[in-house]
């Protein structure tokens, strides 16, 4: 309804149809008499409405947390001290969970909510490079030759709740040693 003047016309016909039922059926539980659906599409005509309507760009209350795992892998040559390792690789895996709580309502053929109850669900996530994180190989590349890569980091975590929508994107630590931290 895009004004208050179509909200008005639209509430008369709701009592208009309300009484109607009701007076039809004096003795009887108006509950069962009519429904909203019933009520409503004699005079919403540009809402979509149908008995049952999907709803879509869902609120919900969402918690999350996550855990960052970060190895600093060392390399020295055999036989030297560990005195002389020399730090060489890094990389980074974030692993966490999101769950939500979207409230669902039911409703009496009147219009009146009849019941409320807590839809919850969640949606573990983790994030890594699957070739270098905890690849050893790459830490002894970066020792034999300075121009290799030093690093497979994450950078960025995104958290996605109910229907793959993305909740919210959150940095991720990239230290360059583990002193640091």
């Amino acid at each position: 309804m895009s004004n208050s003047d179509s909200f008005q016309a639209a509430a008369a016909n709701l009592a208009i149809t309300v009484m109607k039922e009701g007076v039809s059926q004096l003795y009887g539980p108006l509950d069962a008499t009519i429904t909203v659906y019933d009520a409503l599409k004699s005079f919403v005509t540009d809402a979509n409405f149908s008995r049952t309507t999907e709803v879509t760009d869902i609120k919900a209350n969402y918690t999350y947390g996550w855990y960052e795992n970060i190895d600093f892998m060392y390399v020295k040559k055999l036989g030297e001290a560990d005195d002389k390792q020399k730090l060489t690789f890094t990389s980074s895996a974030v692993y966490g969970n999101i769950s939500w709580t979207i409230p669902e309502f039911s409703y009496k053929s009147n219009g009146a909510v009849q019941k409320l109850s807590f839809n919850t669900d969640q949606r573990p996530f983790s994030y890594y490079n699957t070739t270098a994180h905890r690849n050893g190989s790459f830490a002894v590349a970066a020792y034999l030759d300075p121009s290799a890569p030093r690093n497979a980091y994450i950078t960025w975590a995104e958290m996605r709740g109910f229907q793959n929508k993305l909740i919210k994107t959150v940095p991720v630590a990239t230290p360059a040693s583990p002193f640091v931290m």
